[in-house]
This record gives structure tokens, sequence and C-alpha cells, in this order.
């Protein structure tokens, strides 16, 4: 049974009201993936001799687990890519500007309250504050994209991309985590095509570096935390030191899905 995400972004209240948590996978109403941000080209991308000889027979099986099914969405994540496909070549300053708060705030208030009815063209037309929204809904889910239980995987999968192939750690991802990793990286895709990036001037760097942070958070406990380096006895620039490189690994993951080398466009 498809299921996705009911989100509530905001609540009902200001900007800098305490968010609630959420989860990816409690059952609601469900957007399938548009067609233009399709899961073909990242099964394709997989293939075999894309990915080496040594690795043939688990990219076959990696291919044919994800023939099975079309990404389904949370439609609060759906509606806010959605405005910003359809405005690709005029997408600059998304994720790098900071936005209008008045548009965020009444973003965040009709997908609370009008959460079946996409953003109307009013509100969808403020690209930045749409993406704001939307990194900002990522940071909301209580679990994030990529698992916590996964997030030291992940990192040393980027770290050691020649001996762990990273497409093995998308393998490990929940269903609901996976449908939205998929289309993530298919919007991203999306908006870096040759024909939107000349004018929208993103990049997969750019990109990389803007979705790392909300697609593999550090967990605040366990394995992998601050919490975990303080106990063990480290000094703050140790851990200073470790956070660095936790996040450029968290670049680098992303990053490998964006390579044209991986995913061509």
């Amino acid at each position: 049974e498809d299921t996705d995400a009911f989100i509530t972004i905001n609540n009902g209240s200001d900007i800098g009201a305490k968010r609630v948590p959420v989860h990816v996978g409690v059952p609601s109403s469900s957007q399938p993936m548009p067609t233009d941000v399709d899961v073909a080209e990242y099964r394709a991308s997989h293939s075999p001799e894309r990915i080496g000889e040594k690795s043939r027979n688990e990219a076959l099986a990696h291919a044919a687990r994800l023939k099975q099914y079309i990404p389904k969405v949370p439609k609060e994540i759906w509606y806010l890519c959605d405005a910003l496909i359809k405005k690709a070549s005029h997408l600059k300053g998304v994720f790098t500007e900071d936005p209008d708060l008045t548009v965020v705030k009444a973003i965040m208030e009709h997908l609370d309250v009008h959460g079946d009815v996409p953003l109307p063209t009013h509100l969808a037309a403020d690209s930045i504050a749409v993406g704001y929204v939307l990194l900002e809904l990522l940071n909301t889910l209580a679990d994030p994209v990529v698992p916590f239980a996964l997030y030291t995987t992940a990192l040393n999968a980027s770290k050691y991309a020649n001996k762990v192939p990273i497409y093995i750690v998308h393998e490990q991802l929940p269903t609901y985590h996976s449908n939205v990793f998929i289309y993530l990286v298919g919007f991203m895709r999306h908006v870096l095509k040759s024909q939107f990036s000349r004018m929208n001037e993103l990049t997969a760097e750019t990109l990389s570096k803007v979705f790392a942070p909300t697609l593999l958070r550090r967990p605040p406990v366990g394995p992998g935390s601050a919490l975990d380096d303080r106990r063990s006895g480290k000094s703050v620039g140790e851990i200073r030191a470790i956070a660095q490189v936790h996040s450029m690994d968290a670049v680098k993951f992303v990053h490998y899905f964006l390579k044209p080398t991986v995913l061509p466009l």
C-alpha cells in the first residue's frame, strides 16, 4: 500500500516557534513523482557498466528492486519541489539568499491548513521562500532522510567510496526514506540540467553543500554524535575537527549522486 508522510510545518504558529517532530512514513494521501523528475535515469545510471564489473551482480539486483516501485513522497515536499521545478530557469539565489519571512510564514501556514492544495501562484512565485521552506521541512523530520542509524555508514561510504559503493547505503534506507531520497536527487538533477543551470547558476557543489546537512543530520546521541565525542574525552578542538570532517563527508555523499559520471544529466 502506498503511503507517505503527513507533515505539520509550523503548527499554525510563528516562524520561530518550536516545530513539531514529524516522521517519514505516516499514512496519508500521496503524490506521484512528476514525470520530468522520474527515477528512470537514476536506475539507468546505476547500470553495471557505470558502477564497474566488480559490482555487476549487486548493481543488477539494486536496479531490479528499484524497478518495483515508483517513488511516492510527502505531498508537502512534492508541492514545494513542483513549484521550484516550474521555475527551474529562474532559481538564482534559491537556497543561498535570505527569504522574505512574511512569505515563508504564509507558505508554512498554507501547508498546515490547506495541505491537500498545491501552493497558490502568489506564494509559489517566491522561489527563494519556497526553497527555504523545503529545507526547513527536511530539517523538521524526526529522523532524517538518511536515518540517524545509517549516518556513520553513509559517511564511511563517502570516505571509502572505492571500497564501499555508496549506492549500497541507499539499499539500506527504509522504503519511505528511499522514496524521498530518490525524489530529491531527481529534483536536484533536474534543476542542474544545462538549459536551466545556465540561468539559475546552481551547481552540484552548491546543492551538495545545501542539502547535505538536511539529508544527513548528525545524530543527537549515540555513535557519530557530538555527545558521544564529548563523553569519550575529546577536546573542544578535536570535536570541532571531527564535525568539520563529518560535514565534508556528508557533502561528498550527496555530491556522488549528482556527478555526471554517476548520474548523467
